[in-house]
């Protein structure tokens, strides 16, 4: 009761996504009050590129609500895709088995790289089980890159059908397969 009396003595509230701004109008927070801001790109760093391949990049710091399991699933399962697995905590998905996988090339991170492997992959895809952002679906989106991701965090305000797709958490792996694909 406290911490809710405190919350609505607040002015204003700057939030990262419609997940977050719920929440708080379920707690009786005027809606005059709650401001989303997702957050910015530099449109001099990701933008549309002329260059593609056909790899599948994920990115990221592959901790566990980064769904470093599915990641790892997806690679094994999809011998025939290729996949650009640009991260930290790249360990995690080595002893997943990934190092012996044919399909992918794991890149340690950097961001400098994150650009170019953006622009020129043929779709991103973002497993998460938990997100705020993440903000690499707006670098994809500005980079005229695909999406796939999990309906996790900013993903269902941004993705159209058009020019990506939201899949559950829980998703099915042949779904995840689909969607990339199409």
């Amino acid at each position: 009761k406290k911490n809710l009396e405190m919350l609505q003595s607040c002015e204003r509230f700057v939030v990262q996504n419609r997940f977050v701004r719920d929440f708080l109008l379920g707690c009786g927070i005027s809606s005059e009050k709650i401001h989303v801001f997702p957050g910015a790109i530099d449109r001099q760093t990701f933008y549309p590129g002329t260059v593609f391949n056909e790899s599948i990049l994920m990115s990221g710091d592959f901790k566990v609500r980064k769904n470093p399991e599915a990641v790892a699933q997806l690679v094994r399962n999809n011998p025939d895709l290729e996949f650009i697995i640009h991260g930290k905590n790249l360990k995690i998905l080595l002893d997943k088995g990934l190092g012996e996988a044919l399909n992918v090339e794991l890149i340690e991170w950097n961001f400098s790289k994150q650009p170019q492997l953006i622009r020129e992959a043929s779709v991103f895809v973002s497993l998460s089980k938990l997100e705020g952002g993440p903000f690499s679906i707006l670098e994809a989106l500005a980079s005229g890159t695909p999406v796939v991701a999990t309906d996790v965090g900013i993903a269902l305000e941004y993705l159209n059908g058009e020019n990506g797709f939201v899949i559950p958490v829980d998703f099915n792996p042949e779904d995840l397969r689909n969607r990339i694909l199409e």
